[in-house]
């Protein structure tokens, strides 16, 4: 009986996991995304950006990343924050 479960919960979740590769190639739906935020000097979000990657863009998780960053990094000094805690960093 166990391994009848196991066998459909992993047939499950590969034909999941398959499907949303394939609208992400596709369509771009359902790609992955590496997203940050700049912050005000009291905590406030004042904007964020989002990086769609692997998939139909063609883009890489390092290269997500790196662009995800020179942006956070671009907003924070066009807004003329120096304060460390502008940019929250670049998470997936």
């Amino acid at each position: 009986m166990k391994k009848s479960l196991g066998i459909i919960f992993l047939t499950l979740f590969l034909t999941v996991s398959a499907s949303a590769e394939i609208l992400c190639r596709t369509v771009g739906i359902g790609c992955p995304s590496m997203s940050g935020c700049v912050y005000d000097e009291f905590g406030n979000r004042v904007e964020c950006v989002s990086i769609k990657f692997h998939g139909k863009t063609g883009i890489s998780h390092s290269q997500a990343t790196s662009m995800c960053l020179s942006a956070v990094n671009r907003i924070a000094a066009e807004r003329g924050f120096t304060h460390s805690a502008a940019t929250g960093g670049c998470v997936y």
